[in-house]
């Protein structure tokens, strides 16, 4: 069947005239109408009525009619498989034979044991390839909903039940309902039950709230030390800085750029998607997009430029945050005494908390510390498709951050989990009609860093609001980035590099410093495509909201 396929061959020929059909459609349909979210819009109950138990009776039923199938598709997988079936049986039966909130201890204990064994060798069968059979997926969804739901049933029966593996459970089963597509409304009933669980324990205890990081299991041995105590010992506990306005900067103090390393830059109002595809994505090109989200008209570049708003209307929502700079080890007697120059800096490990409190005991105080900008050059910067240049760094390396606590909610599901927050955005033309995997979106203070790494898929970053400086390393380099690649016998494998792409260490990474790389900065309505395996790295100059379309 004919030859290969091109860009015209894709999305039609333009007119005589020159005119792209699809840019002379009607504006842009928001995400809330786009297939791509039509599962996550089933999952979250409409009604009131949805009890803990009414979700476990739900779940129960799912368990009976989907767990003989699958067992029998896993049993024909080697070399996890068969193991993974029998465990499967074992929660069904261990399961369905439990009641409401008077259940027996013991058989939620064995319920909860036979889940994670599932977890666990479905994470083994990842990690050596790719679930060869879609009851792979099934099967660790469901003993992650599973796992939650006795976490939950158990907290009621013992509430001193650490609050903070329910939420990291909550958070593991959310990704993976998205990533399933998954509709069954039982998984965001106990979501959402899980979200305000986690609510009260921050309203009782503050956050983090005391408990430890999610060592195995509800039912496992005394809890390590406790996060609030680890978050003190390593660099401060976080306090709410008075905050007149949760606005997030406008302007900035911008890193100095070099030139001949800017990133091309495009009207996207002028670049078709047929041309955008012909020039940037067929050669693997990386572009700035100027202009596409104002074309497209997101409401999010008002709604989420001051975070008042997400805070009233979303700020129940369970989050994953990490603290700190994941780049930077506390372990060291060096980090010891950087740490007295950037007390914030050194990373504190990831929690699950209401976006609320991100938003209050983390952001306010970002946006509250910002350093004064430049007003005229950060002015024209953000009125132009010019690249950016001016400021100076001081001695202390750019990723540690010295004035306010870090914390990053990154690669989060958020359009997913609140379907009402699909209104703000579209999936942008330039996506090409792709499959796209779960949209990301990514909340953070000023000094969040991305480590350099590459992803499978090509990548578009929407930079909502704050600015975001980035590196981008071309494939070629990767043996001077001393780039890793993880989960190589899997189809969605991906890169990462050790090095700290602003403080390297060069006596151990030496070839690091003749690496060919390009830089930008990204300001609010610009959109960045990363083709698929160019290495980039990421550190924010602001508080900053983002977000990301893999296609």
């Amino acid at each position: 069947m004919g030859g290969p396929v091109g860009a015209w061959d894709v999305f039609g020929e333009e007119s005589a005239k020159g005119k792209d059909p699809l840019r002379e459609a009607a504006p842009a349909p928001r995400a809330s109408e786009h297939a791509h979210f039509a599962a996550s819009r089933a999952m979250w109950p409409s009604d009131g009525g949805w009890t803990l138990a009414r979700a476990r009776a739900e779940l129960a039923r799912d368990l009976r009619e989907r767990c003989e199938p699958a067992c029998g598709a896993l049993r024909a997988c080697e070399p996890y498989g068969r193991a993974t079936a029998g465990c499967a049986r074992a929660i069904a039966a261990a399961f369905d034979e439990t009641g409401g909130t008077g259940a027996d201890a013991e058989r939620l204990h064995a319920a909860f044991d036979a889940a994670r064994r599932v977890v666990d060798l479905c994470v083994a069968q990842l990690d050596e390839g790719d679930w060869p059979d879609p009851a792979w997926q099934a099967a660790s969804l469901l003993a992650l909903g599973v796992q939650l739901c006795a976490a939950l049933l158990a907290a009621e029966m013992e509430p001193a039940h650490e609050p903070q593996a329910i939420g990291r459970l909550a958070l593991w089963l959310l990704a993976s309902a998205v990533t399933a597509r998954e509709r069954a409304r039982w998984c965001g009933a106990l979501l959402r039950e899980a979200e305000a669980r986690i609510s009260r324990a921050v309203a009782l205890c503050g956050a983090p709230y005391a408990g430890s990081t999610y060592a195995g299991g509800v039912w496992g041995a005394a809890p390590r030390v406790g996060l609030a105590a680890a978050l003190a010992a390593s660099f401060g506990p976080p306090s709410r800085a008075p905050c007149d306005s949760l606005a997030i900067p406008a302007r900035v103090q911008l890193p100095p750029l070099d030139a001949a390393r800017a990133v091309e830059r495009a009207d996207a109002r002028a670049l078709a998607p047929v041309a955008f595809y012909s020039r940037y994505v067929l050669p693997r090109a990386p572009v700035v997009l100027c202009g596409l989200l104002a074309d497209e008209r997101w409401a999010a570049l008002d709604a989420l430029a001051d975070l008042r708003w997400l805070r009233e209307q979303h700020g129940g929502l369970l989050v994953p945050v990490n603290l700190g700079c994941p780049l930077i080890d506390g372990s060291s007697t060096e980090a010891d005494e950087r740490a007295q120059a950037a007390p914030y800096a050194s990373y504190g490990g990831e929690c699950a908390l209401p976006l609320r409190e991100l938003i209050d005991s983390y952001l306010a105080r970002s946006i509250a510390t910002q350093p004064a900008a430049d007003a005229d050059a950060a002015a024209a910067r953000a009125d132009s498709c010019a690249p950016a240049g001016g400021g100076a760094r001081g001695a202390r390396p750019a990723d540690e951050e010295a004035h306010a606590p870090v914390a990053y909610m990154s690669q989060h599901v958020l359009f997913h989990q609140a379907p009402a927050l699909q209104e703000l955005i579209t999936v942008p033309a330039h996506a090409l009609g792709r499959s796209l995997a779960p949209v990301n979106a990514w909340i953070g203070t000023r000094g969040t860093v991305t480590a350099l790494h590459a992803d499978p898929q090509h990548n578009l970053l929407a930079q909502v609001a704050g600015f975001k400086y980035v590196r981008l390393y071309a494939r070629d380099a990767e043996a001077d980035i001393y780039a890793e690649v993880l989960r190589s016998a899997n189809t969605n494998s991906f890169g990462r590099s050790p090095v700290r792409v602003e403080a390297p260490d060069l006596r151990r990474f030496p070839r690091f410093s003749r690496a060919p790389y390009l830089e930008l900065v990204l300001a609010p309505g610009e959109v960045l495509f990363i083709p698929r395996g160019h290495w980039h790295y990421v550190r924010s100059l602001s508080a900053s909201v983002s977000v990301n379309f893999w296609m």
